[in-house]
């Protein structure tokens, strides 16, 4: 239901909903004020009641939700709707009641839900928040095409560098170097390329690590990709290295990249987790910006437009003034 009520709203084919129920609006628009947990999550519970038809239980953690708020955050990645991997990750965890979070508004959106006698304003409720949730889809123009003959390396080097120069959370970092990978894989065959969503915990993405490579359902490299100092994904990189039974593992992350006693150091000093044992850990870190550069001087030119054309859907405004034409 919920799926076919976002699709809709995205293509016009239904009618948005404007107001909102009489003594749930501040409620509503307070939640929808921020693309986080307690709005997605809002939604979901709402849909939950409109379809079994009755508010009894909205205040009961719904069973299946995270797969649910899973594939909604899919939905909305289609959709170019900024949204949590996983709404009920952490939410009301270990708990039997969603009531007596830390968001009033949350509280009380799910008590004046559980007063209603009939299940007409809960659905107008959910029809709001979906209809203003849909409202903020990115408008992303499709790709130019691109002339093979000028993507030279010069080219497409100012373009990963000119997003890796601005603030971005990461994000950029993230994008740039899976989008050179991605290209790499398809241009050698048999391999292909995840990252997960910005944000979002490996394990809620479902991924073993920020960027990963697969031979077939196997994941063969694991990258921890920053925009911080690479020291700061250690911790994360050795639990990748035991969680998933990996024979090494990366961290991309903005140069200078350290010595090998450095990294030798570094994971001497870290909280090795148990199973592995520091001395045996095969750590590498790279500079972001010169493993761009390798990976890029080793693709084709049509591979560098599968690079460009794979970073497309992740960009903004501004990756898209960046790019070659």
């Amino acid at each position: 239901m919920l799926d076919v009520m976002m699709r809709g709203l995205a293509d016009g084919t239904v009618t948005p909903e404007p107001d909102a129920p009489e003594g749930a609006r501040p409620w509503l628009d307070d939640l929808l004020s921020k693309a986080d947990t307690y709005r997605d999550a809002a939604l979901i519970v709402l849909a939950y009641a409109v379809d079994a038809g009755s508010v009894a239980g909205v205040a009961k953690p719904p069973s299946g939700r995270r797969t649910v708020a899973q594939r909604f955050a899919g939905l909305m990645d289609e959709l170019n709707i900024r949204a949590k991997r996983d709404a009920f990750q952490t939410l009301a965890k270990g708990t039997n009641s969603l009531l007596g979070r830390n968001r009033n508004s949350w509280n009380r959106l799910l008590g004046w839900a559980l007063e209603q006698g009939a299940i007409e304003p809960v659905e107008q409720a959910m029809r709001y928040m979906a209809s203003r949730i849909a409202a903020t889809a990115r408008d992303l123009q499709p790709m130019p095409a691109l002339d093979v003959s000028l993507l030279s390396f010069r080219r497409v080097v100012r373009v990963a560098d000119s997003l890796l120069d601005r603030p971005s959370g990461g994000a950029h970092q993230q994008f740039v170097f899976a989008a050179m990978l991605h290209a790499q894989a398809e241009e050698y065959g048999h391999r292909r390329v995840e990252t997960k969503t910005l944000n979002a915990t490996d394990a809620s993405a479902g991924t073993a690590a920020d960027v990963q490579v697969l031979d077939g359902g196997r994941v063969t490299e694991a990258y921890e990709v920053t925009a911080n100092p690479w020291e700061s994904k250690i911790a994360q990189a050795l639990a990748v290295l035991r969680d998933h039974d990996l024979p090494r593992i990366h961290i991309v992350a903005p140069g200078p990249a350290p010595s090998g006693d450095e990294i030798a150091d570094a994971v001497e000093g870290a909280r090795v987790p148990s199973g592995l044992i520091a001395a045996n850990v095969d750590l590498s870190v790279l500079d972001i910006r010169h493993e761009c550069r390798s990976l890029v001087h080793r693709l084709t030119r049509p591979g560098r437009r599968s690079a460009l054309n794979a970073l497309w859907p992740r960009g903004s405004r501004t990756t898209r003034s960046l790019m070659p034409t």
